[in-house]
C-alpha cells in the first residue's frame, strides 16, 4: 500500500545531509539553509495532499486510511526539516557532527520502519467505529429543562431524545425518552465541556440514586415541590434506552377506576395487572404461580379481584378459592349476588377453614398427578387456578394436616408440592400472604417456581429487598401500589385498578362497578365443574361435596354462623297437615315393603382422624429393649417415615421430659409396661 518506503526515507536523509554539509563547508549560508528547511516543511503539506489524490496506490484507500497516511507523511517531513535546522545551528565540531550523523541515520531507519508498521496496520486492523457527536440541546422547552436538570445532577451523559416529551394522563406530568452515551462518547462530551473525561466515563450507569438526584435538580430549577418518588426512571428494551417520568402530583395515591370488560377470553391471554405511574397499562399471564405479599389493607385483595375479573371470563379456566382468615371478605362480593338464585357462582369451589382448605390443596395435588399420568392425546382439559388467601395464617399451622400420598401433610408441605409439581398439570397457585419468607411455603426450593411476586407495602421494610434482591427499591406507600417482580422482566411499579368493594363499612372510592356488579356480569361465563375427562374422580369426595349454590347452608358455612332448619312438626295450618299425611303414607308403604326408613337417614361424613404426635406413637409401640433403629421401623409401618437420626433425637427429648425410660445406653422403654394411658 505505501510503496517506495526505502527510497523516500533514503532520499530525504540524503537531501538533509547535503544541505547540512554545504552549510558546514561555507558554500550555503546558515540563514539560507534554515529558510530552505522551513520552506520544504511547509511545502510538504500541499505535496502530500497532491500525492494522495494523484497516486494510484492510494486510490483504493478508505478515508480513515488516507488520513493516517497523510499524518505519517507530514510527520516525516517535519522531522527531517527539524534535523536540518538543528544540524546547521550547532557548532562545527567533530563531536557535534558525529552525533548529528547518527541521529540522521536513526531518523531514516525509523521513518522506514514506521512506514512499514503503518502499512501493516492499515491492511490488518478493522476500521474504527465512528462516534457521533452528542445531540445538540433539544428545542422543546420541557426537554431543555430536563436536559439541564440531568446536567445539574451530574448525569449529562444521559441525553433526552428529541420529540420524546409526552404528557401523562389527567395532566399529571410528563414522560421523556432518554438514551445513555457510550463511555467513548461520554469522554468525548467531557472533553468538549472541559470536564474530567476519566471521571465522566466511570459514571456512565443509572442507579436508584439517579432519580433522587434528578428530583433535587428539577426542584431547584423549577422552584416547585417535587417528592422523591414522583421521578421514575425505567429501563426500556433497547440497549441504553430509558424513559424518565416526572409527575406533578402523587399519582400513586389516586384511585384508578376499573372498567369492566365483557369479552370472552383465555387464560393464555395476558390480563391487566396494573397501571404504571405514566399511565401505561401492564399485562401479565395468570397461568403461572404467583404470590402477593404485603401488610393488611395494602391492596392484595384488590389485585385478586382484578385477577378474578379476568379469570371468570376465561372459557378454559376453573377457579378455586381457599383460606382460613378473612375469606368471606374476599368472596362476599362474588357469592352474595347469587343468594337464593339457585344458580352456580363464577367460582367453582370455595373452601373455608383449615381442614377444608387442606382438602382442596390435596385435591389439586391429586388432580395434577392424575393429569400428568394421562397419555398426551387425552390431555384436553381446562386449567385450574387455586387462590389461597391469607396463606400465612394457614402455613404457620402444623396441627391441621391432611392425608396425601400415604402420609399426613401440612399446608406448607402441600404448598411446596403444588409449586414444584403441579404446573405441568395445568394447575397454578396464587398465594396472598402477609409474609413472603420461604419457610411458609415449604422450603427454599419454592422460590425458583414462583414466576411472579407482587410486593405491596409492609412494615417489614426489608420484605421488598428479600423478594426482589434489590434493597434500593423504594417501598410502596399507598394502598393498591405494588412492585411486580417477574422472572422475565425488570421490576415495575404499578397501581391496581380498583373494583369497588361491596362492604358498606368501606368508603366509596369511585362511582364505577362494584365486585357484585362484576360477579353478576359473569353469568354468561359460568362453567360447569370438572368432568371425568378432566379428573373429576381424582379430585375426590371433598370436591364432590362442595357447596355450589348460594343458599343459607353455604352462607352459614362461609360466615361461620348456624342455620335454623325447620322441622315439619314446627309448621302450622295446612302445611303441617300435608306434611303429617305424607309422613304417614311413606311409613305405611315402607312397612308393607319391610323397609326401615330410619336406617336411611344420612350420616355426616366422618372427619379425618386428628394427626398424632410422634411422641404418642412411640409410647404406643415402645417395649423393653428397643433401640432407635427398631423404633424407626415401627414408625415407618405406622405411616411416619422418620429417619433413625430423627427418631434418636425424639427419643432423647422424650427421655429428658421423663416420658420414657432408658434401661441402657441407646435402648429405651416405656415408663410403665402396662401403659398408663390404657389404664387411666
Amino acid at each position: 500500500m505505501v510503496e517506495w518506503k526505502l527510497f523516500w526515507s533514503g532520499s530525504a536523509a540524503t537531501v538533509c545531509a547535503a544541505i547540512a554539509t554545504l552549510t558546514v563547508v561555507g558554500i550555503v549560508p546558515v540563514w539560507l539553509a534554515v529558510v530552505l528547511a522551513v520552506v520544504a516543511a511547509a511545502g510538504s503539506v500541499p505535496v502530500a495532499f497532491g500525492v494522495l489524490e494523484a497516486a494510484v496506490m492510494f486510490g483504493q484507500c478508505a478515508g480513515w486510511q488516507r488520513r493516517r497516511i497523510l499524518i505519517g507523511m507530514l510527520g516525516a517531513s517535519f522531522a527531517f526539516a527539524a534535523w536540518t535546522i538543528a544540524a546547521v545551528l550547532v557548532p562545527v565540531e567533530a563531536v557535534y557532527l558525529l552525533v548529528s550523523g547518527v541521529i540522521l541515520g536513526l531518523l531514516a531507519v525509523g521513518t522506514y520502519w514506521v512506514a512499514r508498521g503503518l502499512e501493516w496496520r492499515l491492511t490488518h486492523v478493522e476500521a474504527p467505529t465512528a462516534i457521533r457527536n452528542p445531540d445538540p440541546d433539544p428545542e422543546d422547552h420541557r426537554e431543555r429543562v430536563m436536559q439541564t436538570a440531568l446536567k445539574s445532577a451530574g448525569y449529562g451523559w444521559i441525553r433526552i431524545e428529541h420529540g420524546s416529551a409526552e404528557e401523562l394522563r389527567d395532566d399529571s406530568g410528563w414522560r421523556f425518552g432518554a438514551r445513555l452515551l457510550s463511555r467513548a462518547a461520554a469522554r468525548k462530551t467531557a472533553v468538549h465541556k472541559g470536564k474530567d473525561k476519566t471521571e465522566t466515563a466511570a459514571k456512565t450507569s443509572v442507579t436508584p440514586e439517579t432519580a433522587e438526584a434528578l428530583a433535587i435538580a428539577l426542584a431547584e430549577l423549577t422552584g416547585r415541590h417535587i417528592e422523591s418518588d414522583w421521578v421514575r426512571i425505567r429501563k426500556e428494551k433497547g440497549a441504553g434506552r430509558y424513559s424518565i417520568t416526572v409527575a406533578s402530583r402523587d399519582v400513586m395515591a389516586e384511585v384508578i377506576e376499573y372498567k369492566d370488560d365483557l369479552t370472552p377470553t383465555s387464560i393464555t391471554t395476558p390480563a391487566l395487572v396494573g397501571v404504571e405511574i405514566d399511565g401505561t397499562q401492564r399485562f401479565g399471564r395468570l397461568d403461572q404461580h404467583t404470590r402477593n405479599v404485603g401488610g393488611s389493607t395494602a391492596g392484595k385483595s384488590a389485585l385478586l379481584h382484578l385477577e378474578l375479573s379476568h379469570l371468570t371470563r376465561c372459557s378454559d379456566t376453573i377457579v378455586w378459592i381457599g383460606g382460613t382468615e378473612k375469606l368471606y371478605d374476599l368472596v362476599a362480593g362474588w357469592v352474595e349476588p347469587y343468594y337464593n338464585l339457585n344458580e352456580a357462582t363464577p367460582i367453582d369451589w370455595i373452601a373455608n377453614g383449615a381442614t377444608d382448605t387442606l382438602e382442596m390443596m390435596a385435591a389439586a395435588m391429586r388432580l395434577a398427578r392424575w393429569r400428568q399420568s394421562r397419555p398426551m392425546h387425552l390431555r384436553k382439559w381446562r386449567s385450574l387456578v387455586l387462590i389461597l388467601d391469607e396463606f400465612s395464617f394457614m402455613a404457620k399451622t402444623t396441627t391441621a394436616q391432611v392425608q396425601y400420598g400415604g402420609r399426613w401433610m401440612t399446608a406448607a408441605d402441600l404448598a411446596s408440592a403444588l409449586l414444584c409439581g403441579a404446573a405441568s398439570g395445568g394447575i397454578h397457585v396464587h398465594f396472598a400472604s402477609q409474609r413472603g419468607t420461604i419457610d411458609h411455603y415449604g422450603g427454599g426450593d419454592v422460590a425458583a417456581n414462583l414466576a411472579v411476586d407482587s410486593a405491596f407495602r409492609s412494615k417489614d421494610f426489608a420484605e421488598l429487598g428479600r423478594l426482589s434482591g434489590d434493597y434500593h427499591l423504594p417501598s410502596p406507600r399507598h394502598p393498591g401500589e405494588y412492585w411486580r417482580l417477574s422472572a422475565d422482566d425488570l421490576p415495575v411499579n404499578l397501581k391496581v385498578p380498583y373494583i369497588q368493594s361491596v362492604d358498606p363499612t368501606k368508603p366509596r372510592l369511585h362511582q364505577g362497578v362494584t365486585v357484585a356488579d362484576v360477579a353478576l356480569a359473569r353469568k354468561p361465563f359460568i362453567l360447569n365443574g370438572l368432568t371425568e375427562a378432566e379428573g373429576l374422580e381424582a379430585a375426590g369426595d371433598a370436591y364432590a361435596a362442595r357447596h355450589r349454590v348460594v343458599d343459607d347452608v353455604m352462607m352459614a358455612y362461609l360466615t361461620g354462623s348456624s342455620v335454623a332448619v325447620e322441622e315439619p312438626s314446627a309448621l302450622s295450618g295446612a302445611a303441617a297437615e300435608v306434611a303429617e299425611a305424607t309422613r304417614a303414607e311413606l311409613a305405611a308403604i315402607a312397612a308393607a315393603a319391610g323397609l326401615d326408613l330410619a336406617a336411611n337417614d344420612p350420616k355426616p361424613r366422618p372427619a379425618p382422624p386428628a394427626p398424632r404426635k410422634r411422641e404418642d406413637v412411640i409410647e404406643d409401640i415402645l417395649a423393653d429393649g428397643l433401640d432407635a433403629a427398631a423404633i424407626a421401623e415401627r414408625l415407618a409401618e405406622a405411616g411416619d417415615p422418620a429417619e433413625t437420626t430423627v427418631t434418636a433425637a425424639t427419643l432423647s427429648r422424650m427421655y429428658k421430659k421423663q416420658r420414657i425410660s432408658r434401661p441402657s445406653t441407646g435402648r429405651y422403654a416405656a415408663l410403665n409396661p402396662t401403659n398408663e394411658r390404657t389404664n387411666a
